[in-house]
């Protein structure tokens, strides 16, 4: 579901026979003067309650701050996402972690005003890593693992035109990608398979450093294949190639052939405008903006005892959720969506190589567990795939690291074995057809799941914070009905927003299905997702009356 809503967090998913508690934040107290000799009163004690409020973390929302530190820590479970698995069994990043590495390459302290830079004589390469202008192909579906558009970019100071010189190539024995030097100075010929384009930049100069960048998209934004050089539009291309980059699951290889020193070299996700291209070559990139968070890799070349070190990475927002998360109760997990699941599920090699692959990825990285969200299983056997990579994955990572799946109240039919070897089950009990929304819904779907057999101690049940519209072609979040002023009372559960009708669930909504939770002893629940909704202590935040509700009932 979430994969038509729109990337990690970590349900804290705890293990029915350890589970630990959600300790609720105090109220705030009065206090008394410094002048005044009375004892402070203490804070109210924190309320326990073994509920787990679980939500996901997408990248790109936390960069941009839609996701604060307080809403995370009113949480017990935070699922990161932005995790696939390739039909071999393997994982792909949406953010990689492309440390680079080098052959027969210089590295500079400075050079000619700029700091942290990487000189090639020609002679030298540099590998940027295998998960760049490509995502995991899905079997069956032939428009998979394309790439729609992108931008390239650097300081570049050349020493000496070279035709043939490469700014960047990826390749296997089918297709091939890359931005290459032409016979002229000037001239950058940029080739996808047999299609070569010629954009030339007259104004290009050698032994001075020039910021060069090239984007292609096959959208209806920014479309073509344009160059610029010091942040100007230098040319373009508009007719030879309309088509998305193929697929290619091969290393991007920078420099070989160069003659020349490179500074802040990256790649983004979009064809970026003239003007964002012109912000990068100033400023450098600042993540903040929704944009500039879809950068791939950033090299900036400045740490001399690792040069290689990409600025932008899963893991750094990995750190950051940790650093934010202060909680002790808090639990990180990842989560693993999407990708071709359908066909790793489908062999045991390729389960195997999986689960062999997220055990590395929860040592590495230290997450107290993995969250499987596979949307869906639509046949008994691929229901039977699903089930033996639940049952290996299991038996690979252990008993004591929390493993839960994700499932629809249309697509939940895992094996009663399956049931019994994860710690919960969370059950998207939201669209993203708006049928879904009501309460008698709601109820219906989770006895529907209890009934099946899913035990009420493993069964999270989830809310939605964004709402679907009428009928059914898309969704928005809570977040942007309450940014145009149209939740005015917390009654409301439908909204015209952009002349459109929308089902959602508001606070009064929100809480009812809360207290149906707290009043059978259900497991907890599952928001999607935090970036939708408003901080906790905004007034009409949804997160925050699940957290009052579960308070109050625990204090009855």
């Amino acid at each position: 579901m979430k994969k038509y809503l729109l990337f990690l967090s970590a349900l804290t998913l705890i293990s029915c026979k350890n589970e630990l508690p959600i300790t609720n934040a105090p109220e705030e107290s009065g206090g008394t003067s410094s002048n005044n000799k009375e004892e402070t009163p203490q804070p109210e004690k924190p309320t326990v309650s073994p509920k787990i409020i679980s939500s996901y973390i997408r990248n790109n929302f936390l960069e941009t701050n839609r996701i604060s530190a307080e809403s995370m820590n009113a949480c017990n479970d935070l699922i990161i996402l932005g995790i696939n698995p390739y039909a071999d069994g393997s994982l792909y990043f949406e953010i990689p972690n492309n440390k680079a590495t080098f052959t027969h390459e210089k590295y500079l302290p400075d050079y000619n005003g700029r700091s942290g830079i990487i000189s090639f004589s020609g002679d030298g390469e540099m590998n940027g890593g295998n998960d760049l202008l490509h995502t995991p192909a899905v079997s069956g579906n032939n428009d998979s693992g394309k790439y729609p558009q992108f931008t390239f970019g650097t300081w570049i100071y050349m020493e000496k035109w070279t035709e043939g010189a490469c700014l960047f190539q990826k390749e296997n024995s089918q297709n091939k990608i890359s931005l290459t030097t032409g016979s002229d100075q000037g001239d950058f010929i940029f080739t996808v398979n047999h299609i070569r384009i010629k954009l030339s930049a007259s104004d290009f100069i050698t032994n001075k450093w020039t910021h060069l960048a090239l984007t292609y998209s096959a959208m209806a934004n920014n479309k073509g294949t344009h160059l610029y050089i010091n942040g100007k539009k230098a040319a373009s291309d508009t007719q030879q190639l309309t088509d998305k980059l193929p697929y290619i699951r091969s290393q991007i290889k920078l420099g070989n052939k160069l003659d020349a020193k490179l500074d802040e070299t990256f790649f983004n996700a979009l064809a970026l405008s003239e003007y964002e291209i012109a912000k990068i070559k100033d400023n450098g990139i600042e993540f903040t903006s929704w944009n500039m968070s879809k950068t791939l890799a950033y090299w900036k070349y400045d740490n001399a005892t690792s040069y290689g070190t990409d600025s932008h990475n899963w893991v750094d927002l990995l750190q950051q959720v940790k650093t934010s998360s202060t909680r002790p109760d808090i639990k990180i997990r990842a989560g693993i969506s999407s990708g071709d699941w359908k066909t790793m599920c489908s062999k045991e090699e390729y389960r195997n190589a999986f689960a062999n692959n997220i055990k590395k990825l929860i040592n590495e990285y230290q997450f107290d567990g993995v969250d499987l969200d596979f949307e869906w299983p639509l046949t008994q056997e691929e229901y039977n795939n699903y089930n033996q990579t639940i049952l290996k994955l299991r038996e690979v990572i252990g008993n004591s690291t929390t493993l839960t799946v994700s499932l629809h109240p249309l697509y939940f039919k895992i094996s009663q074995e399956a049931i019994k070897a994860v710690d919960h089950i969370s059950l998207q009990c939201y669209g993203p057809s708006p049928q879904r929304f009501p309460y008698d819904v709601y109820v219906k779907d989770a006895e529907a799941a209890l009934n099946y057999g899913i035990s009420k101690e493993k069964l999270i049940l989830g809310l939605p914070f964004y709402g679907a519209e009428e009928n059914k072609q898309g969704t928005a979040s809570y977040w942007d009905f309450v940014q145009s002023n149209l939740i005015n009372t917390p009654d409301a559960d439908e909204v015209i927003y952009k002349n459109k009708k929308y089902i959602f669930n508001g606070q009064n909504t929100i809480r009812k299905k809360t207290q149906y939770v707290m009043e059978n002893d259900i497991a907890g629940i599952m928001t999607w997702d935090l970036a939708t909704d408003l901080t906790l202590s905004d007034p009409k935040a949804l997160l925050k009356v699940i957290v009052e509700e579960m308070k109050q009932t625990k204090k009855q």
